[in-house]
């Protein structure tokens, strides 16, 4: 604890003859941005620690080749005035952890007490499922992890229709062709 209140808090530690007296400053300190940022009373009544709410924009499922574009609106659902970083990913498994080339979208600002901020990116929709990750991180004392959202965009098959009336049709023209023959060759005959 030392270590992290003499870099966030280097004031506190100079003023301070011993390391105990930094470490219940720094307590204080967490402890009055945790009743800013409105988590006291959420902790009492047992609900998450999330500091934002995240709505996912994006299609129910896209065809092999297609742009697919997304957008994540992020509340700040806190009483502070706080800065994020959000990252939208595009990727096939929701539980590996996500790479670099699957990062569609970054962002970093400051999100007012209960605004909204909406971040979009797009992707090439690959042959497979995608999942939609958007991940979100907040500065308090230091960067931390915030919450999360995901949505499935799932591939849409093409429907070989076509190449199954190309049959269909070809069968069916032979076979007109077949019955027009044996009409005119029955005309011929009377």
């Amino acid at each position: 604890m030392d270590v992290v209140v003499g870099k966030v808090f280097p004031e506190v530690v100079a003023e301070a003859k011993t390391p105990g007296v930094a470490q219940r400053v720094a307590l204080v300190v967490v402890r009055v941005v945790d009743r800013v940022v409105g988590l006291d009373e959420r902790a009492n009544k047992g609900e998450l620690m999330a500091y934002t709410d995240i709505a996912i924009t994006a299609p129910d499922s896209a065809e092999e080749g297609e742009q697919v574009s997304v957008s994540a609106e992020v509340t700040n659902i806190t009483a502070a005035d706080l800065s994020f970083r959000v990252k939208i990913y595009a990727v096939e498994d929701i539980y590996a952890v996500p790479a670099p080339e699957e990062l569609i979208g970054s962002f970093e600002e400051v999100i007012g007490s209960g605004v909204s901020k909406t971040y979009s990116g797009s992707f090439t929709m690959p042959a497979w499922d995608t999942t939609i990750l958007v991940m979100v991180h907040r500065f308090v004392v230091y960067w931390d992890y915030d919450t999360h959202a995901s949505k499935i965009v799932s591939l849409k098959t093409k429907v070989a229709l076509p190449a199954v009336l190309g049959i269909g049709l070809g069968v069916l023209g032979i076979g007109l062709l077949a019955t027009l023959g044996i009409v005119l060759v029955s005309q011929k005959k009377k």
